[in-house]
């Protein structure tokens, strides 16, 4: 449910992430993003995860080049924005 509600709200000709969603446990995270690269392939959807245990590289690499949708636990997430790799865009709220 969380993931095809978020879908319907990405704007495909965008590349900036519009979606963040937050989950208490990494596997959560995992999953959200599974289903919604499986929705995204017919809507052409990007999405990653931010978690624990992943490459912080990687995470990096993926923000950099674009993605509409970001799943992840909120240490991780916490991390790409005191990096400076992911900023919060707050000027629609």
């Amino acid at each position: 449910m969380i993931a095809l509600a978020s879908c319907q709200t990405v704007d495909t000709s965008s590349r900036e992430v519009q979606v963040l969603i937050l989950s208490p446990t990494r596997e959560l995270a995992a999953q959200i993003e599974k289903v919604i690269l499986a929705m995204g392939n017919y809507m052409s959807i990007q999405a990653h995860s931010c978690i624990g245990g992943k490459s912080v590289g990687e995470d990096i690499r993926k923000l950099e080049n674009g993605v509409q949708v970001v799943s992840g636990t909120p240490g991780r997430v916490h991390d790409m924005i005191q990096r400076e790799v992911y900023a919060l865009d707050t000027s629609n709220y």
